[in-house]
Parts: structure tokens; sequence; C-alpha cells
């Protein structure tokens, strides 16, 4: 996946955009240099989102803020979808959807990172990725809380919630914004912080998803680098039964804040599905990592054989680790789950499946607890209780062209879910906009009728004509 840094020349011309998008022309005519037709040799660089069924007929690759207020006066004027790209990892990929007769804003090269005098704040572009972001503080001795991938961008992951392994401990995304500069659907700025437009700060804590504007800038909050404990546990297949068993009863109901206990299974290796446990311990201000050791051998002393390594580090190192967990385009069939947790029905419903030796299935498992759920009123987000989120990805080798593999793949990713629900467990239409895909979300039931009131108030204040129709929630 291109990285902010290696952002190929344009070789568009005007003739290519007047035969492709003649109606961004003008655009083209005065910021040439960031705009990428399809025929243009670079755009299968850029466009390496994760959702490949929309192939947008342009990408423009904003450097500054006037670039993003003119692309939305652009296409504003001639009519065209605008879709926003900051990490391009959004699983059903709703602000890809229409850009085909229009245009992608790929928000990657708007990567600052400005840290505030008192060390406690931090200002950063709308399109840094966690890559970038997680050493450009971790170099000065600070932290704040990312997600598992080097390539995810930070601005949809925290305003679409934000999980992560250090959410327990310090919240998730949402809860660090203190600040942001929208460019809203007439191609103006709106400053948002506690002083001013603090209805639409509240919304783009857990909604904030390309429904109101393009986010230039955010705010957020640092902290002095804490002591951790990094790395990963794997149990294989054969184990699983015994492992997620003692895991139900012994440290789902008691996990220490510390520890946020993320997992991904999956079987990149068809036939041996692994079970990872994301080893990372934060550990309280003036404490050392003994805790974190001795909860470590805990983990390593469930039933089966554990692999893997865990060691201190800082919280930029396990990100480049992370990234062998491959991002990039794939053609999946996608369904999901919240669940109240890993109860005894879910251990043994994950437990039962994964049985095929020739289908890709993987599940990266956020647990909801501690720090994360406790109730924000300043925060829209509203998964305040503990929960896991089990968004189930399934592939297979030919899945467009053949019919055999099609059906295959739509029944393994199915029958997960079903058989989730069928627990008892699961809070039936909740979901994350991010990594849980319409067919399973109910927004009432994930916001809460009021919330959802509030956010259609706020939706017909700052985007009346529904101009970002794109992102998640859908108002």
């Amino acid at each position: 996946m291109t990285s902010t840094g290696e952002v190929p020349p344009s070789t568009t011309t005007r003739e290519d955009v007047s035969t492709e998008l003649p109606g961004l022309l003008p655009f083209f005519d005065n910021y040439p240099q960031i705009v990428y037709t399809k025929s243009d040799p670079s755009v299968g660089t850029l466009s390496t989102t994760l959702f490949q069924a929309v192939t947008p007929a342009a990408i423009i690759r904003a450097r500054t803020e006037e670039h993003v207020q003119a692309a939305v006066k652009a296409a504003r004027s001639a009519n065209l979808t605008l879709g926003i790209r900051s990490g391009g990892n959004e699983l059903a990929g709703r602000n890809l959807a229409g850009t085909d007769k229009g245009f992608l804003l790929d928000m990657r090269s708007m990567d600052s990172v400005t840290v505030a005098d008192d060390r406690k704040t931090a200002t950063i572009g709308g399109g840094i990725l966690m890559g970038r972001l997680a050493p450009a503080l971790a170099d000065k001795g600070l932290f704040t809380p990312v997600g598992w991938h080097p390539a995810v961008g930070y601005a949809g992951w925290a305003m679409g919630g934000g999980y992560g392994c250090y959410s327990s401990m310090y919240g998730f995304g949402c809860d660090q914004i203190l600040g942001a500069r929208v460019v809203v659907a007439d191609g103006t700025v709106v400053d948002v912080d506690e002083r001013s437009h603090r209805d639409l700060l509240w919304a783009l804590r857990g909604a904030g998803n390309g429904i109101w504007g393009v986010v230039t800038q955010l705010t957020i909050r640092i902290y002095p680098h804490p002591k951790l404990l990094n790395g990963t546990i794997e149990f294989q297949k054969e184990d699983w039964p015994a492992v997620l068993d003692k895991w139900a009863e012994e440290f789902e109901p008691n996990m220490p804040v510390e520890f946020a206990g993320d997992m991904y299974f999956r079987n990149p290796i068809r036939d041996k599905p692994e079970m990872v446990i994301y080893f990372a311990w934060c550990a309280r201000e003036g404490e050392d990592l003994q805790k974190g050791y001795e909860y470590l051998e805990r983990i390593r002393s469930l039933p089966g054989k554990a692999t893997g390594s865990v060691a201190e580090t800082d919280f930029s190192t396990p990100l480049s680790t992370l990234s062998v967990f491959a991002i990039g385009a794939f053609s999946v069939h996608h369904r999901g789950v919240v669940t109240n947790g890993i109860s005894k029905a879910v251990a043994s419903t994950l437990a039962h499946h994964w049985q095929s030796k020739t289908l890709y299935l993987g599940s990266p498992s956020h647990h909801g607890h501690g720090k994360a759920i406790e109730p924000d009123p300043g925060a829209c987000y509203p998964l305040r209780y503990q929960h896991r989120l089990f968004p189930l990805v399934a592939s297979g080798e030919n899945l467009l062209t053949d019919q055999k593999v099609q059906l295959a793949v739509h029944s393994m990713a199915d029958d997960m879910a079903k058989d989730l629900k069928a627990t008892g467990d699961v809070f039936e239409g909740v979901a994350n906009g991010n990594l849980i895909p319409p067919e399973d979300t109910d927004v009432d039931a994930t916001f809460g009728k009021e919330t959802v009131e509030k956010l259609r108030t706020l939706k017909r204040k700052y985007d009346p004509t529904n101009f970002f129709s794109g992102g998640y929630p859908v108002l």
C-alpha cells in the first residue's frame, strides 16, 4: 500500500479530464498536479482501498486545506459525487459509493504532526496514518491510543469509535478528539472545539465518518509514554475448545483495565486456523510491568501450545510487526455481530467454525471494557457497555467468477453470523460502522432513537442537502 511519502507524479492531461470527467476541468486548470484520472498509470497505485467494487473516475490527492475546499466546491458545482479517503480500509466502502461518476478525495498527504508546548495535545493532519503518527509521538516520549495497523487512517478510525490495544486504559479513539477543522458542504471551514460548534464536536466523536464534511485537521489528547508490554500469543485450532472455554470462564469476566484483550481468529494458511491474542499491557502511572508479566504467564499457561513473543517496547514498534497482517485489495463477503463478550456459548461457536481447508475466514475481535465504556456525554459513540466486535470476513480464490466459491464463501460467513446470534449473547442490530456491514446494522439499535434524532437535526444544520451522503451513520 502506498505510503504518504510515495506519491507518484500525475501524468493526467487536460484532454484526459475533458474526456473522462469534464466536470472536473475547472479544478484541474487550477491544480493539475494533484489530479489523477483512471487513464493515469499511477491511479492503480493510489487506489489501493480495501473495497474494490467501485473504481473512482478520478482521484484528487489533496495537499492543503485550500485543495480540499476547492475540491468540495468543484464537486458541488458540477454535481459530482465526492468520496473521502484517509486510510481507505473501511470494509463496506461507503465513501466510495458513486465515485465512478465522481472522484475520491485522498487525504493521505495531509499528515502533519504538531505537538503543543505543554505536550498534552497534538494537532494532526486529517489524512495521517497510524504508521506515521505513532513514531512521530514515540520519538518524543509521547503516546496516544492507536489501532492495530500502520496503514489505517487515524481520522476515520477515531471518528468511527477507535478500537485498539490501549482502549481499556485510555478510552476509545473518539475520546481523544478535542477539536477539528472541517470543510463543510459550501466549501467553508468550520473550527470545532468545546467553545465553538460544540454540537458538531459531539457528533464527530463517534458518528463522524464522512457525513458532516471533510476533516482536514484534528486536535487530540496525548500522554507521557507509558511502560508497555507488547506482542502476540497464538494458539492453533486443535487447542481452541479448551483455550476458549477457560478464557470464557476465567479471563473475559474479570479482565484488568491494563489489558484490552483484542484477538484475531483467522486462517492465513487455510488448513491451520490460529487464534491470535494481541498482548498489550499498559502499566498504570508510577507502576512497573510486574503485573503485566504475571498476566502474560497466566495466558501462556492456558491449555495447549502457546507460541509467539511479548516484550517491553514503545507503542510504535508493534505497528511495523502487525503489518504482517496485510491490508490490501481483495474480494470478500462481509458480515458481523457485537456480543456481550466471549461467553461459554460464543467460545463454543468460535471453536466449531473454521472448518474449510480452502476458504478464508477472519475475525478481528475488539473488546470494549475498562475506561472505553465509561459514559461520556461529550461523545456520541454509543457502545459504552462491555462488548466484543466480531466482523466476519470471508473470501476464496476466484470469488468474483466462480459461483460455487461464491456460494461457499457466503454460506461460511452467513452461518457464522447466524450461529453467533443463536447463542443469545449478541446485541441484535448493534454495530460499529467501520467494521460491521449495513446488512447487520440497525442505526436506532446502535445509537438509540434519541441520539439518532439529534444527529439528524445536526445533519440538517450542517449539511442540509445531504451532499456528504456516503459515510456512516446513514441519517
